[in-house]
């Protein structure tokens, strides 16, 4: 006769095999992450789940992956460290189960009527990566076997990320050394500057998949950049206003001999507005024996890492 707490025990042990078989059959991090809610809905059944993880530099979480939330809202939030039910789990590296949200001063809201919410943070090798969240309309709808079974398993979710993040990371690379190769190969075969500067914003795209694209180059004055090239939504644009030396980001990037990249071009006072859809902008400096002689700038509708 099996009882029941052998009985449990087997049902850890074939969730535990079953993560693993999940977590070992990809490197994609947007399929991981997919598998991993679905192997969790498999154990609770929830109504919301999302994984958000720590940038370090800002000590803040941000959404990566979820079920429930309205990805408009998901990708505006920042939770810092600390603060929230998740920003706690970090800080306190461990689960934080609220049976009733609204007895709770550090909740923060993200979806409407949520009375319950299980937050477990994700740990590999000592460093807290991440966390993974789950919520509720119904009060005291998450237990302490939900957090002991999702804490059992975060550290194997963890080490996962972080190898699919590493794949990512090394793929990016490869894939920026090749384009670097190209463009280094056209530059010296294209003599055609039209043409060239239509390359290059072909091979831009390979890495960054961007909304608009513009070069400008310094007029003979040195006072002013002068819209060169321009594409927007795949299509090339004629674009005729001027940019002065330090005026706007691309200015600024010119003036400073650095690149600029502005996560939220509203809350940005040097951005022009050029694109009505941008949400951040990369401006680059072109550099020339030390010589600014122009500036890029690359747009897109999300923000930019």
């Amino acid at each position: 006769m099996v009882t029941s707490a052998s009985a449990q025990r087997v049902d850890v042990e074939s969730l535990l095999i079953e993560v693993a078989d999940v977590l070992n059959t990809t490197l994609d991090l947007d399929t991981l992450l997919q598998r991993v809610a679905e192997v969790v809905k498999r154990v609770i059944d929830y109504e919301i789940f999302s994984i958000l993880l720590l940038n370090e530099r800002h000590q803040e979480l941000r959404f990566r992956f979820q079920i429930g939330h309205l990805p408009e809202v998901a990708e505006r939030i920042r939770v810092k460290v600390g603060e929230g039910v998740t920003g706690r789990a970090v800080k306190e590296r461990r689960a934080i189960l609220v049976d009733d949200v609204s007895k709770d001063a550090h909740y923060i809201e993200a979806v409407p009527r949520v009375r319950s919410e299980l937050a477990v943070p994700l740990i590999n090798k000592n460093r807290v990566i991440g966390v993974m969240d789950l919520e509720a309309h119904e009060p005291g709808y998450f237990k302490e076997e939900h957090s002991r079974l999702l804490s059992l398993i975060a550290s194997r979710i963890a080490v996962s990320i972080e190898n699919a993040r590493l794949y990512t990371r090394i793929v990016k690379q490869a894939n920026t050394l090749a384009l670097l190769n190209e463009i280094s190969r056209d530059l010296t075969s294209i003599l055609n500057l039209d043409q060239l500067l239509q390359r290059i914003g072909d091979l831009l795209r390979k890495v960054i998949d961007y909304q608009m694209f513009s070069i400008l180059l310094l007029d003979d004055s040195k006072q002013k950049l002068v819209h060169r090239f321009a594409v927007r939504f795949k299509e090339n644009i004629q674009i005729k206003h001027d940019i002065p030396i330090g005026r706007g980001l691309v200015g600024a990037a010119a003036l400073e001999k650095k690149p600029i990249l502005a996560p939220d071009v509203s809350k940005d006072p040097r951005y022009i507005k050029a694109n009505p859809e941008a949400r951040s902008e990369l401006c680059v400096p072109l550099i020339y024996k030390g010589e600014v002689i122009g500036g890029s700038g690359t747009h897109a509708p999300r923000i930019f890492q």
